[in-house]
C-alpha cells in the first residue's frame, strides 16, 4: 500500500465568536497572578479550600510547576508553598 497525503487536505478552520473573545478579554486582566516579590494573602476561596493559610501572609517567590500555581513563601516560614493562582490575592499597598 502507497500512503500519501495530498498536501493541504488535512487543514482546520477555526472561528472565533465574539462572545468568547470578550470573556478572555475580561478573564485574562483578572487572572494574572501579582508579580515575584509581591506581598499577597489568601482570598475568600483559598481560606476555604486551604484553612491552614487562611490569615496567612506572604511574599510571591515564583512561579509553581504548573501554569495554574504559584510559589509562596509565607511568613515565618522556611520553604515556599505552591498553591493555586486563585487562592492567593495581592495585598494593596495601603495595607503594607
Amino acid at each position: 500500500m502507497n500512503k500519501r497525503r495530498a498536501e493541504g487536505s488535512r487543514s482546520l478552520t477555526f472561528k472565533v465568536l465574539p462572545s468568547s473573545l470578550e470573556q478572555t478579554d475580561t478573564t485574562a486582566s483578572q487572572s494574572e497572578p501579582p508579580m515575584a516579590g509581591a506581598r499577597i494573602r489568601m482570598s475568600e476561596l483559598g481560606a476555604v479550600r486551604c484553612p491552614r493559610f487562611a490569615e496567612r501572609k506572604g511574599v510571591l517567590v515564583g512561579c509553581g510547576r504548573h501554569n495554574s500555581s504559584v510559589r509562596i513563601l509565607f511568613d515565618g516560614h522556611k520553604y515556599p508553598v505552591s498553591l493555586h493562582r486563585d487562592y492567593i490575592e495581592q495585598i494593596p499597598l495601603t495595607e503594607h
